[in-house]
């Protein structure tokens, strides 16, 4: 069994296991109890979860696993990430005590060089008694916990209001240091929103956007720092598998351009109407800008050649910008030679051990798609683990390299059903702790046609 094939197969074990295993319902645990992970190591990739030395589940980065039943004992959890050969690498371990009835958080935090593991149990059968008791008014109500996982050294007030209510109307729930969790809460249900006050400076440091308590459920409302502009986020832990992040609300967002058309020897980008000051000046042709900071918003974009023309090439795009967003705005021309903007995620947050690519085709063909081969030394196209295929004109895809260095090949389908290269890279480097864009486009003058730009995120 190769390397990819063994990852394939791990990868549906886990989906398997997540969907045969899982159990939404946390208050029918009979005489058992429960057992949930949740990946707080900013630096990861995935980390993958043996029970007693047998594979159960994995996470990323914010996100919690489904919920495990367990008998009543003390289980070895032995944390892992997967090296260059998709061969387990130990991170940590730990036991941990399952009681009936009783729900075990097993929380990661911490780095993946320095990973710490953080355990809040709590009754997984206490809501089952809001079912059948109301409040004095007669609302249905939910339960709540909060967990402080910021590691910095200070603590945080939490405030809690009704979605349309301000900071001043606020209730204090709790503070808490690092790593602590609060006592439970029962509010009725409704839209709510959540405050943290930093304590030695008694300023507001996060207010999330409305989160939905809808229904009857436990929910856990994790707190930890974040990539990017927002500082901090929110994640909401219920019954079922997903997880929701909230970003900062009053957090501002960013925004690159690369303008990919070598024949456009300037471009003006304007974000606001009428079409005055450019927010970006002069942007040149293969040149990604600085990111300019701008606020959660709806704006109207057009682009402009800053020549003797000013020939308008996007005219009226609507770009929708959400708080704490990162993007890249990719400018490039489509099969009928029409201006056209691509907008890509940016992907700030560093990984230990691993590098996050993201590819963009600009190869103009209409019918033909193009494969990516990264090739460690000593391997070649036919034995290479890391390929991304498929890719049609104008379409990204995204994946994670290991720390190594790699060529990187494009190669399309010819109509005898042939490889044919279009690109063969030198030797690259891609650094761990750096996230990449890659753009493969036409270029005059390469020998073979093409070139591919580099980007670091």
């Amino acid at each position: 069994m190769n390397k990819l094939t063994y990852l394939i197969f791990t990868t549906l074990l886990f989906i398997l296991l997540n969907g045969c295993s899982s159990d939404s319902d946390s208050s029918d645990t009979g005489d058992k109890g429960q057992l949930r992970i949740y990946n707080g190591i900013g630096n990861s990739a995935s980390i993958y979860l043996e029970v007693d030395d047998s594979a159960l589940t994995y996470t990323n980065f914010s996100y919690a696993s489904s919920i495990y039943s367990y008998s009543p004992d003390s289980y070895s959890l032995n944390f892992n990430r997967l090296d260059a050969n998709y061969e387990y690498q130990e991170l940590i371990t730990t036991t941990t005590s399952i009681n009936s009835n009783y729900q075990n958080l097993i929380l990661l935090t911490g780095t993946q060089e320095l990973p710490e593991i953080v355990e809040f149990s709590y009754d997984a059968t206490s809501k089952t008694d809001l079912e059948l008791d109301d409040d004095d008014d007669g609302e249905k109500q939910f339960e709540l916990y909060l967990g402080n996982l910021a590691s910095t050294n200070s603590s945080y007030e939490f405030y809690i209001a009704q979605a349309d209510l301000d900071f001043d109307q606020a209730e204090l729930l709790t503070r808490l240091s690092s790593n602590q969790f609060s006592d439970k809460y029962i509010f009725t249900q409704d839209d709510y929103k959540i405050f943290a006050v930093d304590t030695s400076t008694q300023t507001i440091v996060y207010e999330s956007s409305t989160i939905s308590f809808s229904y009857l459920d436990t929910f856990i409302l994790l707190f930890r720092e974040n990539f990017g502009p927002s500082q901090f986020a929110l994640d909401r832990l219920a019954s079922a598998t997903f997880t929701t992040a909230y970003l900062d609300a009053n957090a501002s967002a960013n925004i690159q351009f690369y303008q990919s058309e070598s024949q456009y020897s300037e471009t003006n980008v304007f974000l606001t109407i009428p079409i005055e000051t450019p927010s970006v000046d002069s942007l040149l042709p293969n040149q990604m800008s600085n990111a300019i900071n701008v606020e959660a918003n709806t704006y109207i974009l057009n682009t402009i050649t800053n020549d003797d023309t000013s020939e308008a090439l996007i005219e009226n795009l609507v770009l929708n910008i959400s708080s704490g967003d990162e993007k890249f705005m990719i400018f490039y021309n489509d099969l009928n030679d029409t201006p056209q903007a691509k907008v890509l995620n940016k992907q700030s947050r560093p990984l230990a051990y691993e590098s996050d690519i993201t590819i963009l085709n600009l190869v103009k063909s209409e019918d033909e798609t193009v494969d990516f081969y990264f090739v460690p030394e000593g391997e070649t196209i036919g034995t290479t683990d890391f390929y991304l295929g498929g890719l049609d004109f104008a379409d990204s895809t995204r994946s994670a390299l290991v720390e190594q260095p790699y060529q990187v090949f494009a190669t399309i389908e010819d109509d005898n059903g042939n490889q044919r290269l279009i690109f063969q890279s030198e030797l690259i480097e891609f650094e761990s702790t750096e996230n990449y864009l890659l753009i493969l486009q036409e270029d005059i003058n390469a020998a073979s046609g093409y070139a591919l730009q580099i980007i670091k995120e």
